[in-house]
């Protein structure tokens, strides 16, 4: 199993709106229950990979987190 490094945004780093905005897409596909949720998940975290050690891709590496992962993940990203 490889190692996955993110390092998310702070709440001074510029593009808060844009990260909300992709926040809020993600949950309405979740909430739908539409599988273009998953992608746009990988897309979301995809800026904030900062190392894959062991992964063939970022994509892998963001597939791979477990779920308690993804929420700290996710939240981070969106601001909580």
């Amino acid at each position: 199993m490889g190692t996955l490094k993110i390092t998310p945004p702070t709440k001074s780093s510029p593009g808060y709106i844009k990260r909300m905005r992709q926040a809020m897409r993600v949950r309405q596909l979740l909430s739908a229950g539409d599988p273009a949720a998953v992608d746009a998940m990988v897309e979301m975290l995809r800026p904030y990979v900062t190392s894959y050690d062991g992964f063939n891709s970022i994509e892998e590496a963001i597939e791979e987190a477990s779920e308690a992962d993804f929420e700290t993940l996710f939240n981070a990203v969106e601001g909580k």
